[in-house]
């Protein structure tokens, strides 16, 4: 055999061993993922991204880490990785059989994004409201009790003293 075809068998064995590498890394990322453990399988599909045997299929590990980062993200409001890493999907792989599903979760994450906003605006109102309405409570009670003794002081005047007895 010479040198050039045993480097390129090599080479061929090396890339496909790789491959199962990454292949088997997405499936235990996966498992995670089925099991729960989403921030652990979130942490997986990104350190898959960053393999270069990932980028035959890293339309598949996009959307495989953009769903775990989403759902990581959601309590938080602010999906920005999750967007990130949809975006890179749908303009980086205009072919991809996952494109409508990420076009799908994108419109989804920004109606949630909105929803947050829109709740936080109406929690800040909320609040704001709450304290109006505690300043005026106690305004009403000071202004009881300051009519309180205006009664007290009027009465006082009203009052027919008692005759002293004639003597």
């Amino acid at each position: 055999m010479s040198g050039g075809r045993a480097c390129a068998a090599l080479l061929t064995v090396g890339c496909g061993l790789l491959a199962a590498c990454a292949s088997s890394s997405r499936r235990a990322a996966d498992r995670l993922l089925a099991a729960g453990e989403t921030e652990r399988a979130a942490d997986a599909y990104r350190a898959l991204l960053d393999d270069p045997p990932a980028l035959e299929r890293r339309d598949s590990l996009l959307f495989r880490a953009a769903t775990a980062q989403a759902l990581l993200e959601l309590e938080s409001g602010e999906p920005a990785k999750s967007h990130a890493l949809l975006e890179e999907l749908v303009t980086g792989h205009p072919e991809s059989e996952h494109r409508p599903a990420a076009q799908l979760l994108l419109g989804l994450l920004d109606e949630i994004e909105t929803q947050g906003r829109g709740l936080a605006t109406a929690r800040r109102a909320t609040d704001r409201a709450r304290a109006d309405a505690e300043v005026q409570a106690e305004l009403l009670a000071k202004l009881r009790r300051e009519v309180e003794m205006l009664k007290a002081i009027d009465l006082d005047r009203t009052r027919v003293p008692a005759k002293p007895p004639p003597g």
